[in-house]
């Protein structure tokens, strides 16, 4: 689920706790140079970029070049949907564990607790502590135990290779909303949609492989359309995942970018790719708005 990564990242990544990662060696990935979606939103005196992130990436995907370096180093400020403070374990102690106190083994059905019975054992995690959690938080490790097993690298995030080089450029970094925020948003999903959350990722970690492949191809070569339309489709049975994964945080992308170019100066802003095309896109909403956005480089 590609849309639950950057949430992945920011949330669980810090906190770890639960497993360890088994898998074996990862086959060694070919060098690919990629050249990802960029876009230019400009008035007379406000200019954002828009750059359109992809996560846990290979350690040999190169992407921190031409167009997209250039815009970054022109750029006053990096504008980021959140960033885990350093607390983030205590702050997420409050979170995980599920509200009603009912256990996940409840929650599904007999087919989705065979399936993930069987993750659970491939992965070595402790059942008790997850099985008392919210199935967002049994969704998103379930997520980063897979990626790492194949070989990806939660540090090779784009979104934290850019505050690295904003830190090293002195450049001030701004987040769109706070970590307890994202927490909030996350335990306040409804259980149906949590539920559903876990089951389309019990059901995703069974091509992971390949989906990843085929989306890292899309997002290398700036295919947008490719990448959402690969993406996007296993919320096509979902209305609720949809309004609340997508939909929702897109409003709030768009309602941002609409009042900051009420502001001067140059900023370079890092947006999931997921969310920057396909129906409902923060770059449809825009354009729904009458604020165009031009693709780098034309």
């Amino acid at each position: 689920m590609l849309v639950f990564l950057r949430l992945l990242a920011l949330v669980v990544a810090p906190l770890f706790l639960l497993a360890s990662c088994g898998g074996g060696e990862p086959d060694e990935p070919e060098t690919v140079e990629a050249t990802p979606a960029l876009w230019e939103i400009a008035d007379e005196d406000t200019t954002i970029y828009v750059f359109g992130t992809f996560h846990l990436l290979p350690d040999n995907v190169t992407w921190f070049a031409g167009p997209v370096r250039e815009a970054f180093e022109e750029s006053d400020q990096l504008v980021i949907d959140n960033l885990p403070p350093q607390d983030a374990n205590r702050q997420l102690e409050g979170f995980a564990p599920a509200r009603d106190g009912e256990p996940l083994s409840a929650r599904l059905s007999p087919e989705y607790n065979e399936r993930f019975d069987a993750l659970i054992e491939r992965y070595d995690i402790d059942r008790a502590a997850i099985d008392g959690a919210d199935p967002w938080f049994a969704a998103m490790t379930l997520s980063l135990l897979e990626h790492r097993a194949i070989g990806l690298n939660d540090e090779n995030d784009a979104e934290f290779a850019l505050i690295r080089a904003a830190g090293e450029a002195g450049k001030f970094v701004v987040k769109r909303e706070g970590y307890r925020d994202r927490l909030r948003f996350l335990d306040g999903l409804s259980t149906a949609v949590q539920t559903e959350m876990l089951e389309a990722e019990i059901e995703r970690i069974e091509t992971l492989r390949e989906d990843h492949a085929a989306l890292l191809e899309s997002w290398a070569s700036g295919d947008i359309d490719a990448f959402a339309a690969r993406a996007q489709s296993e919320y096509d049975d979902r209305p609720e995942l949809r309004e609340a994964y997508l939909t929702g945080i897109n409003v709030a992308w768009a309602d941002w970018i609409a009042e900051r170019l009420d502001r001067p100066g140059t900023v370079f802003i890092a947006i999931d790719v997921v969310r920057l095309g396909g129906e409902g896109s923060v770059i449809a909403m825009l354009a729904a708005r009458d604020i165009s956005a031009r693709r780098m480089p034309e």
